[in-house]
């Protein structure tokens, strides 16, 4: 390559038939049409002294497409095989392609010692007419004789550079290698999109698609920047499906009859529409309203499944009554109901774990003394076990403007929290609730002696579903955090494995003025 001739009239033949070897594998992996090497000072207007024809490549692989879908006539071709006939290839605007592409080469990398290491630039441009006819002989449509040009530039001794080697790839055949529908190659500085299915999202989309942006109207639509040596700009590969493959699947329709799939299935469905809702509120933050939208639409169908569960967690929880009172103290059966029961209520406290994380009315503030509030809920609790608690308070009023309902599940999800962490370990252990006010903040502190928690598994505590337990939604923390967060708070947590957790609630301190509490 970097003693080649105008003409090539140094190749010899073993070297003609390693380039041929590489334009074969080329054309049969994926679909190359044509493998050109062209020399930097192409000028496609300009006639080529030599060969008394306009200039061209030095040398041209193009054997399998020559005469593009042309079939040789014979005895055995069918008159519709009759019918294609070759068309005039046209090479002209990959050859004016090439000026452009050497301007910028000569531009930005004329000489080899610019060019780090193996990361050699490769040059594209928008999509033009190739000299490919394959498919154009037989539908006879501009858009499937249209493509791209890859080049990469190579230098001669002296490092300066001395031509390209390009190859060239129908848009038709980039689109092969996607999936059928809803996805695209992409790359807005060339102004460049694969050609759409008739029916795909892509073509749906395809306002978003031209600009390498994610659609924000689609439940699911992701955009992936491509790790490919382009010198100019991004590839990108686009994808969105459309909302009716997520709302109209199987599983949707299995919701709405629940009764005859038996409420485990339903659970585990709700379950996982939960973490789906979880994560379109990560993906479309700037469309924080269409989310919303359909996370109230889940709360609905949470809120209709847990009422299809109750009901024969209801008809259960009766029959396992009648026959404790008919077991006529039979010790087996008395056992046997009582787990059942237990079952009851930890199925009872899963839905409504999955109610409260789904509800999305509004919170109704009022104006309470926080540090007055929380001692009236701590002293409410019932703590069994080796488990201590020790409310810490300051004298004086310190108000907030909160909803002491929806504040009273979180503050008890987080105390419930630790006195679960110190049971498990088996010790004896202590809870310390203290509350601290400061000129416009407040924050309530959980301090426990349990055995901590792994570095690991904090990063995942406030995250939908996660649990270590055997029995339980993982809904808890991420409860708290979500009406914490609704009262304009944060929920953190400092922890190391073996050494406990503090869990702290902030809140804004409420502008009003303090008033000494009454006795």
């Amino acid at each position: 390559m970097r003693k080649i001739e105008r003409h090539a009239e140094n190749i010899d033949d073993d070297t003609l038939k390693t380039f041929q070897q590489i334009y074969n594998n080329l054309a049969g992996s994926v679909s190359v049409s044509e493998v050109y090497i062209v020399p930097a000072s192409i000028e496609p207007d300009l006639i080529d002294q030599v060969t008394g024809k306009p200039e061209e490549p030095i040398i041209m692989f193009d054997e399998l497409i020559i005469n593009g879908g042309q079939m040789s006539r014979g005895a055995a071709m069918s008159p519709a095989a009759d019918a294609v006939v070759a068309q005039p290839e046209i090479e002209r605007h990959e050859y004016l392609q090439y000026k452009e592409q050497f301007a910028w080469l000569r531009e930005h990398v004329p000489t080899e010692q610019l060019i780090n290491g193996l990361k050699v630039p490769v040059i594209s441009g928008p999509e033009i007419i190739t000299c490919d006819n394959t498919i154009f002989n037989r539908t006879l449509n501009d858009g499937d004789r249209r493509g791209l040009t890859f080049a990469v530039p190579f230098y001669g001794g002296d490092g300066k550079l001395r031509g390209s080697v390009v190859a060239i790839i129908l848009s038709q055949a980039i689109k092969a290698m996607l999936p059928a529908s809803d996805y695209a190659l992409v790359h807005s500085g060339y102004g460049y999109a694969s050609p759409s299915s008739a029916t795909g999202q892509e073509r749906a989309s395809s306002r978003w698609v031209t600009k390498g942006e994610a659609d924000p109207g689609l439940v699911y639509s992701e955009v992936a920047d491509l790790t490919l040596p382009d010198a100019i700009g991004t590839w990108r590969l686009w994808v969105g499906h459309p909302d009716s493959s997520f709302f109209n699947n199987p599983e949707m329709a299995a919701i709405a009859t629940n009764e005859r799939l038996g409420y485990g299935l339903v659970l585990v469905l709700t379950l996982a529409a939960l973490g789906t809702a979880a994560h379109l509120r990560h993906r479309q933050q700037f469309a924080k309203r269409m989310v919303a939208d359909r996370f109230e639409l889940l709360g609905q169908i949470t809120a209709k499944v847990s009422h299809e569960l109750r009901n024969p967690l209801s008809a259960v929880r009766n029959s396992v009554f009648i026959m404790r009172r008919k077991s006529a103290g039979n010790a087996e059966i008395i056992r046997q109901t009582e787990r059942a029961e237990r079952g009851i209520i930890r199925c009872d406290q899963l839905i409504s774990d999955l109610l409260e994380y789904t509800r999305d009315d509004k919170i109704v503030r009022h104006r309470i003394d926080i540090c007055h509030w929380l001692e009236g809920v701590m002293a409410e609790q019932s703590i069994s076990g080796p488990v201590n608690a020790v409310v810490t308070l300051p004298e004086e009023a310190v108000y907030v403007e909160v909803d002491p309902a929806r504040l009273r599940r979180a503050v008890l999800n987080i105390f419930d929290n630790a006195v679960q962490s110190i049971s498990s370990s088996g010790k004896e252990g202590q809870i310390k609730i203290a509350c601290k006010a400061t000129n416009e903040r407040v924050t309530i502190e959980f301090r426990d002696d349990g055995p901590g928690i792994p570095a690991d598994v904090s990063q995942l505590i406030f995250n939908p579903l996660f649990t270590t337990r055997n029995f339980a939604a993982g809904l808890g923390l991420p409860i708290a955090k979500s009406v914490i967060e609704s009262h304009d708070g944060e929920l953190s947590v400092v922890s190391t494995a073996g050494h406990g957790a503090c869990f702290t609630i902030t809140l804004p301190r409420s502008a009003a003025g303090e008033m000494k509490r009454a006795a």
